[in-house]
């Protein structure tokens, strides 16, 4: 890309007073065709300005996907680490249950075993 510096762009103004020039619309034409140059000129500058504004942009959204990514595996970690710590507290917990079961099968075991000695013992008394 060319840029035009603001000397290139204008012709001097003496040409618009100078009394030698015999037809000055035709030094105005003459800077219609700069002019035009500077119009090609200014969009490419906008264009150039839009495409970094464009990679900046993509940049930070970059950026915002990695950080929002980021956020998820810290949050997928963490779940991860609840979900086996609370698997553990519920094999325990079943533990407990098989226990818990097996006290009850020996007292109601103990149960039977006292009744049926009680009434062995009230069938022998009388």
């Amino acid at each position: 890309m060319k840029t035009i510096s603001s000397q290139q762009q204008q012709p001097e103004p003496q040409e618009k007073n100078d009394p030698n020039v015999k037809n000055q619309s035709s030094s105005t034409s003459s800077l219609s065709l700069p002019h035009s140059n500077n119009n090609n000129d200014q969009d490419a500058v906008l264009w150039a300005e839009r495409r970094a504004a464009n990679r900046l942009s993509a940049f930070q959204s970059r950026q915002r996907r990695k950080t929002i990514c980021e956020s998820f595996q810290t949050q997928v970690a963490t779940l991860l680490s609840n979900n086996a710590q609370q698997a553990q507290h519920i094999q325990e917990l079943q533990q407990q249950i098989i226990e818990l079961q097996q006290q009850q099968q020996n007292l109601l075991q103990q149960i039977a075993a006292t009744a049926l000695l009680a009434t062995t013992s009230s069938t022998t008394t009388t």
